[in-house]
């Protein structure tokens, strides 16, 4: 399944960083721009894209470049600094639950202190159909896949959304996007206070491992990968949260890994016990012995 129109779009891997809670997965780049997103579910159709095409849906501050960001390769939330013009600004994204579905929630904040207006940039669909258009029938910006829940959007019915957003003084201010169905409104802080409980959760979940005495960095950034990639419902580990990905750069040989390897999820949660997460093994084979039944039960019909 090809779906690069620009085989000179290699944007650099490594410097991705993964969002998510094994609800969906979101893939963030270094100018906080996020150019892959699947809801709720990791074989989803993704609704950002620009991983895979440099016209693909994305989500990003229009005019951002590099600045710093937090290293950590995983997680339900990651915080960068970006430059925009002569200003520098903070971003914090997530990825997370809320009410059974995910959402991904976008705030920026200016270092300085002093106002000012930034415009983030938001189209949505394409992978398998058109652009979707947005509009404001319902009184939110919404597409048929998406809804923008805060802001202040200024070109609401084209195939992108811009929303301005005024940074006053050193608080955090953004939006969440969320399903199209969902008309639930978020102010300011209550999107802080859903990041802050994602990273708390996050915490918990990574107190009181057994790290080794050799390389623990490594075990934790293990542990963050792991548990954004397993799915809540299942347990299972997914191999990748992308698809279609080129086997090697500007090969044609691609593959969809947003599906379990039996031997490699097993070794991945074997691991994971070993550093004091017995859960992540427990989860996976019960997942396993669930597919077994059901599978057993089908035969014997």
């Amino acid at each position: 399944m090809t779906r690069h129109s620009d085989v000179g779009h290699r944007p650099p891997l490594g410097s991705q960083r993964l969002l998510g809670v094994g609800a969906g997965a979101a893939l963030i780049s270094p100018t906080a721009e996020i150019g892959w997103w699947c809801r709720d579910e990791f074989d989803s159709e993704p609704v950002l894209w620009q991983l895979l095409d440099r016209g693909g849906s994305s989500a990003r501050w229009r005019g951002a470049e590099i600045g710093t960001w937090n290293a950590q390769p995983a997680g339900p939330t990651a915080k960068s600094t970006i430059r925009i013009g002569n200003r520098r600004l903070s971003t914090w994204d997530g990825l997370i639950v809320h009410h059974g579905r995910s959402v991904l929630i976008r705030l920026i904040r200016a270092d300085d202190g002093e106002p000012f207006e930034v415009v983030h940039e938001l189209s949505v669909g394409g992978f398998e159909a058109t652009i979707q258009q947005w509009t404001t029938s319902t009184g939110a910006a919404t597409t048929g896949v998406l809804s923008v829940a805060g802001g202040q959007s200024t070109s609401p019915t084209s195939s992108r959304l811009d929303t301005s957003v005024i940074l006053a003084h050193d608080r955090w201010s953004g939006f969440a996007i969320v399903d199209a169905t969902n008309d639930e409104h978020f102010d300011d802080n209550e999107l802080v206070q859903l990041m802050d409980a994602a990273e708390v959760d996050e915490a918990s979940f990574l107190d009181h491992v057994q790290l080794p005495r050799d390389h623990p960095s490594r075990a934790v950034d293990a542990l963050r990968v792991l548990r954004a990639l397993t799915d809540r419902d299942s347990g299972a580990p997914v191999a990748a949260p992308t698809t279609s990905l080129p086997e090697a750069p500007g090969a044609e040989r691609q593959f969809d890994y947003r599906y379990t390897w039996l031997r490699d999820a097993a070794h991945s949660v074997a691991t994971a016990s070993l550093l004091g997460r017995p859960q992540a093994a427990s989860r996976y084979l019960d997942s396993w012995r669930r597919s077994s039944n059901a599978a057993t039960a089908t035969l014997n019909r």
